[in-house]
C-alpha cells in the first residue's frame, strides 16, 4: 500500500509541477488576458453494486473544489483543480461504510459561447485520486489511482471578470460504479 500512496503523490507532484512550469513560461500579460480561479461546492455521489458479493453502496455527501483556469481563445482551455468529493457513508449488511475520496484533476476545456453573457462547456481530463474506506471497528483501507473524468456546464458571466458556474463531473474511480459531483461555483479572471 505505500508503494501506491507514493505513486500517487508523485503523480499529485507531477501535475502541480506541470501547471506551475507551463503558467511560468507565459508572459504577465498573457496570464492576464487568459487565466482566472474559481471555488464550487455541491452534491457527490458515490455508488458500487457488485452483486456477486452483496455490496450495493450508495451513498451522497457535500463535495467541493478549487481550480485554476488558462483559457488560449474563447474555446480552448486548460484547468487544473483539487476536488474534494467529502465523506458519503451508507449501510452495507448492517454496518455503517464510509468513503472518503479527493484528488487532482487537469481538463483541456472546450466552450461554445451561446451569448454575451452565457458559455457552454465540455471537458475531458485526467483525475489522480486517493480513496479510504472505513467501518467501525475495521481498521480503514486505502486505494489510489488515475483515471478519466469529464465533465459539462454552464458559465454565467456577470461582468469582465466575474462568472457564476454550474456544473456535472463525472470521475472513473477504479471499483466503482459511478462517481460524480454537481455543483455550483465562482469564477474571478484577471483580464
Amino acid at each position: 500500500m505505500r508503494l501506491f500512496s507514493q505513486a500517487f503523490m508523485k503523480t499529485r507532484i507531477g501535475l502541480l509541477t506541470i501547471a506551475v512550469v507551463a503558467l511560468a513560461f507565459m508572459t504577465p500579460a498573457a496570464l492576464a488576458e487568459g487565466f482566472s480561479v474559481g471555488a464550487s461546492i455541491g452534491s457527490s455521489k458515490i455508488t458500487v453494486d457488485d452483486s456477486s458479493s452483496g455490496i450495493d453502496f450508495d451513498g451522497s455527501d457535500v463535495g467541493w473544489k478549487v481550480f485554476g483556469k488558462y483559457m488560449f481563445n474563447d474555446n480552448w482551455g486548460v484547468e487544473v483543480g483539487y476536488v474534494d468529493l467529502g465523506n458519503p457513508d451508507d449501510s452495507i449488511l448492517g454496518v455503517d461504510i464510509d468513503v472518503e475520496a479527493d484528488g487532482i484533476d487537469a481538463f483541456l476545456i472546450g466552450s461554445f459561447p451561446a451569448s454575451e453573457s452565457f458559455d457552454l462547456f465540455g471537458k475531458v481530463g485526467y483525475l489522480a485520486w486517493d480513496a479510504e474506506i472505513s467501518a467501525p471497528g475495521i481498521p480503514p483501507e486505502s486505494d489510489d489511482g488515475s483515471d478519466l473524468a469529464l465533465g459539462i456546464g454552464g458559465a454565467f458571466h456577470t461582468s469582465d471578470t466575474f462568472s457564476i458556474l454550474g456544473e456535472w463531473e463525472w470521475f472513473d474511480i477504479e471499483d466503482s460504479d459511478s462517481v460524480w459531483m454537481l455543483s455550483i461555483g465562482i469564477e474571478v479572471g484577471f483580464n
